[in-house]
């Protein structure tokens, strides 16, 4: 009596050691093919400089494609009329070239430093517009698809005055590097 438990016992303990062995497996596989999927869906983009001037058309478009759809900077709770005549796709994200973006902030933090200004940024949303796309997306298919998109800018600022420096150096209409004018993180996600 006393040898058929013990058999029971480590047949129990191997069956529930194999079946979490089986599962680790299986979640280590599931989760890599998660990531593969979504590196897929990330494409990269390097960003760029852009004119300051060149983004307030942008600015002024976010602000009426979100009173179009019900959100304004009045107090919440105001009447609402739907002026919606057709949908864009959504931003749900930018990707960037972490490097570009760096350079530009550390070049625009020394000609701050040089000016004897206090360097701060701005983050500020936009909805591409074709003014702007015209002048900085080459290619007239992406200029479409990028229509109307919400856009992500750092504005950079002296913290004292308030006002933004454009060293016409280095504004240079597009480049990825550099400091001065906005930054355009460019890279809408999906």
């Amino acid at each position: 009596m006393h040898k058929p438990s013990i058999h029971c016992t480590i047949l129990f303990f191997a069956s529930f050691l194999f079946s979490f062995k089986n599962i680790d497996k299986t979640s280590v596989k599931i989760s890599s093919n998660r990531s593969d999927i979504t590196q897929k869906q990330i494409r990269a983009d390097t960003g760029r400089i852009v004119n300051l001037d060149s983004i307030q058309s942008c600015l002024k478009n976010y602000i009426k494609l979100m009173t179009d759809h019900g959100f304004s900077i009045q107090p919440g709770g105001q009447p609402f009329t739907s002026t919606i005549t057709t949908t864009s796709q959504m931003t749900t994200g930018e990707s960037f070239s972490g490097t570009d973006l760096s350079n530009w902030l550390n070049a625009t933090a020394a000609a701050y430093a040089q000016a004897g200004k206090t360097f701060s940024i701005r983050i500020v949303f936009g909805a591409y517009d074709m003014t702007f796309l015209n002048r900085y997306e080459p290619d007239p298919a992406e200029r479409i698809k990028k229509n109307n998109r919400i856009a992500i800018f750092l504005v950079p600022y002296d913290v004292s005055s308030g006002l933004t420096l454009q060293p016409q150096a280095n504004i240079a209409g597009g480049t990825p590097s550099g400091g001065g004018g906005a930054y355009d993180f460019g890279g809408l996600q999906p």
